[in-house]
């Protein structure tokens, strides 16, 4: 299972207690920290090959992070 599918579920089951400014502030703290474990910056090459190259299409491929760039930022 990915991390990012992984801490999904963790969120969803964390927040269903909380009210929204509490929600959005926890939410904000594991996008933080999700984007500080990424180490090959995925999250950004992913959105610039979707976005910008068109060449990445989630619903027919998973995303595969060891195929793609590094460095590639968006702007």
């Amino acid at each position: 299972m990915s991390a990012a599918l992984r801490a999904t579920k963790h969120a969803i089951r964390q927040v269903r207690t909380m009210d929204v400014p509490q929600a959005y502030e926890y939410l904000a703290a594991k996008s933080t920290a999700m984007k500080a474990l990424d180490k090959q910056n995925s999250s950004q090459t992913g959105i610039h090959k979707f976005l910008v190259e068109k060449s990445y299409k989630p619903a027919h491929e998973p995303f595969k992070p060891d195929t793609m760039p590094v460095d590639r930022r968006v702007e």
